[in-house]
């Protein structure tokens, strides 16, 4: 599989909102998935299988790529998800809502841990003009 970082629809709905001066929800939350990514798209609103993972809170920051302030990041270190595979992380606007994928993280290859171990997931959304 291919490594990949897919903004999805919903964070294009977000934006949206902001633009026109809705509070749209923040990004609060970062989810790892425990099953196969390759079917989700830009149109996916939730990870294939969060099941035996819990969605750890994050405090989005902003970082500088090609203009200040362009990127938001939002991440986790020493995260401990337990005995899984794992094949990616979301970022989430809500702790439990299903349908609030904002972006996602497919790895480029799934790891398998053990209890004990721990993953640095960080996720980065640059806003740019598209073409």
């Amino acid at each position: 599989m291919a490594e990949r970082c897919i903004p999805t629809a919903k964070l294009y709905e977000s934006v949206s909102k902001l633009l026109k001066g809705d509070a749209p929800d923040t990004l609060s939350h970062l989810g790892l998935s425990v099953a196969s990514m390759a079917s989700l798209t830009e149109d996916s609103s939730d990870l294939p299988s969060e099941t035996g993972i819990t969605r750890e809170a994050v405090t989005p920051t902003l970082d500088t790529t090609t203009k200040t302030n362009d990127t938001v990041v939002c991440a986790k270190t020493a995260w401990e998800p337990g005995a899984y595979t794992v094949y990616g992380a979301g970022i989430f606007t809500h702790v439990s809502n299903s349908t609030v994928l904002q972006a996602f993280h497919e790895w480029a290859a799934s790891v398998t841990f053990e209890a004990g171990d721990t993953v640095d997931q960080t996720i980065k959304i640059q806003s740019k003009q598209g073409s």
